[in-house]
This record gives structure tokens, sequence and C-alpha cells, in this order.
């Protein structure tokens, strides 16, 4: 039972933070957000010019943390409405930063309305002068919101380029695939070990105390190799942990037999391999599930 809540978080990770490990999420969405928001809070910018300290970084790290929050949102709207268009990145970040500035608009005007309450002697507001025509408006408005949304798109870029992180489909290595050769599949350490040689066919592995046995194809084989050693030197194949024991290759499975609420495997050749429970979260996103009979 413990694998298989980490495999659900596993999951849930990847659908809310695709391509992204853990710390560049925390950089892009908490550290960087916050740091502007504080750096810009700390100098008491713009119409915070008279607002205490504590209210002037309150006022403007929230309200950064929810615009930035707010273009993430809009970006992923934005690229999913384009993407039979296949947009540039910078056209996705574009549209997603104006779709997220309209969107966190009430939210930030309640976090304003907060920083007003904390200081009442205080009452700034964001004005404009006097007598702007309406084309004026939009140029001063817009001039406002064009430097959050070009923060966001140079961050983005830095993000794809310099750390080839997934954003809304675009990634350095697309380019970079398309022109470098394929590095070639590495031979596992303990295939060396087989008399079967290197070009046996592995159908499962399965640990026996120290030792691993292998079955291939033709036969199978006991050597001294530790199983985790094993389990990742065989990454590049169709396969996948069923058992704290047992590593068998999709391409294997003959059939997946159910007794109760219990799993068990065949291969081709026969071998039965049991599924354990803290597993079976695995078994069933690899879609073995679907060959029970």
């Amino acid at each position: 039972m413990v694998g298989a809540p980490n495999l659900k978080s596993t999951a849930l990770w990847a659908r809310v933070f695709p391509g992204m490990q853990k710390r560049q999420a925390l950089g892009l969405f908490v550290l960087i957000p916050v740091g502007i928001g504080a750096t810009l809070g700390w100098y008491r910018a713009g119409y915070t010019a008279d607002y205490p300290l504590a209210v002037s970084l309150f006022e403007w790290t929230s309200n950064f943390v929810l615009l930035w929050l707010a273009f993430e949102i809009g970006s992923r709207f934005a690229s999913f409405l384009l993407r039979p268009w296949t947009p540039p990145l910078w056209g996705v970040l574009v549209l997603g930063g104006i779709a997220g500035v309209a969107i966190s608009r009430p939210v930030r005007s309640l976090v304003r309305e907060a920083s007003a309450g904390l200081a009442p002697e205080v009452r700034a507001e964001v004005s404009f002068p006097d007598g702007l025509v309406w084309e004026e408006f939009v140029f001063a408005y817009a001039s406002v919101v064009a430097v959050p949304i070009l923060i966001w798109v140079v961050v983005n870029y830095i993000y794809v380029q310099a750390f080839d992180v997934e954003r809304f489909g675009h990634r350095r290595s697309e380019k970079s695939d398309q022109s470098e050769p394929a590095a070639p599949t590495p031979v596992p350490e303990f295939i060396k070990q087989l008399s079967a040689g290197p070009d046996a066919e592995i159908h499962a592995l399965q640990a026996e105390d120290h030792y691993l046995r292998v079955y291939t194809a033709t036969s199978n084989e006991l050597i001294r190799y530790r199983f985790s050693d094993a389990v990742g030197e065989v990454g590049h194949l169709p396969g996948l942990q069923v058992h704290r024991s047992f590593w068998v290759n999709k391409t294997a499975v003959d059939t997946v037999r159910r007794s109760g609420r219990s799993y068990e495997i065949v291969l081709k050749g026969g071998l039965e391999v049991p599924v354990s429970r803290s597993y079976r979260y695995a078994v069933k996103e690899s879609g073995l599930l679907s060959r029970t009979a």
C-alpha cells in the first residue's frame, strides 16, 4: 500500500505541472513572483509610496502572486484555443498575460481594499490624469500592465531555453532533437553475464535474495546482480515493476488473470507473475489490466 499514493501524487503532479520538476515549479510559481512583489513592496513602488512598509509588502506581494497565477491560467487557456494554429511561445504568453490581467482584476481589487483597510489614514489609488480620451487611457493602462507581462514572457523563455522545461507545448529540445542523431541504446550491464548474449529478449526480472533471475524468450538464468540496479538499466524497454521482486516487459505479457481483488500476469513463456497491491495502480495506468481474462 505504500507505493500507490506516491504514484497517484506523481500522476497528479504531472497533470498540474507538465514537464516540470518540483524545484522548478517552486521557483516559477513561488520564489519569482514573491521575490518581485516583495522588492516592489520594499521600495513602495507606484501608488503605495505613502503606505507603511508592512502594508506595501502585503499589497505588492499578494497582487503579484495573484497576477502571476492568472498569467499561468490565461496562457494555458490561450494555448488550448490556439493549438490548431501552432502559435509561437511569445504569442501564447502575451495573450495569456492580457487574459490574466482581466481575470485577476476582481481578486486584486479585493486585495487593494484590504490594504487600504490596514492603512485607513492613507487612501492610495491607481489613477490617471483627468481629461484623457479613451485612446489615451487605453495606452496609459497598457503601459502599466505591459511590464509584468514582459517579465512573464522573459521568465518563461528562460525556463524553456536555459532549463529545457516544457511550457505550453514548447521546449528547447524540439529543435536540438531534429539536428542531433539519437544516442545508441545502452546495453544493460547484467546482460553481459547471460549466456544468451547481448541480443537476448528480456521478458522478466526476479529478485532472489542477492541474486537476479533473468527470464528471456528462450530460457532463464540466475546471476549475482542487484535487482534494483537491473530495473534501472532496462528503462529503455516498455516494462514496469509489478511487485517488489518482479519487473516485466509489457511486450512479453500474454494475459492477466484476476482472482477476487488480486491480479496475476502470465507471460508468453508461461511464467506467472503476481501483482502486489502497492504496484496495482502502476499496472492499471500502464493499460495491462485491459488484457484481463
